[in-house]
């Protein structure tokens, strides 16, 4: 019987212990990174609210030699993002953060389909990011 109890407590500890090395929050991070992460979700889900609260009112998105406009504002995009993205890494001038590289990028403009590392062009005003622009190489 003690057995049987010795068991069943350690299989609810186990359980109830949280996996380190899980998924961290995507809010934990350094500010650039976080706003870049919540901009990236809120434009592919096209949640337009939390897209103003991270970006400029007008945000040019650059495939190649081709410029699409993002509205926020007015809640419209000439580009959809397919996710999944991955890989944001910090780009900086000096000490300056200027904005973060995505490895790997997925966008579909005038029914063609894009994928590669992009640009994510950042204004920092009063220790908040927005997004200014983002610029994917022409890869496919």
């Amino acid at each position: 019987m003690k057995l049987r109890w010795g068991v069943m407590i350690a299989l609810i500890a186990l359980i109830s212990v949280p996996v380190a090395g899980g998924a961290a929050d995507p809010n934990s991070g350094p500010a650039h990174i976080t706003t870049t992460h919540r901009f990236l979700m809120a434009w592919s889900h096209e949640q337009w609210d939390e897209l103003r609260a991270v970006s400029a009112d007008s945000v040019a998105i650059k495939i190649g030699d081709r410029t699409f406009a993002l509205d926020p504002v007015g809640r419209k995009s000439d580009v959809a993002i397919v996710p999944p993205f991955r890989g944001l890494s910090t780009v900086r001038a000096g000490m300056a953060v200027k904005g973060v590289t995505v490895g790997e990028l997925h966008l579909r403009a005038g029914g063609q389909d894009t994928q590669g590392a992009a640009m994510v062009a950042l204004e920092e005003k009063a220790g908040e990011f927005r997004v200014v622009s983002v610029s994917l190489d022409a890869q496919r």
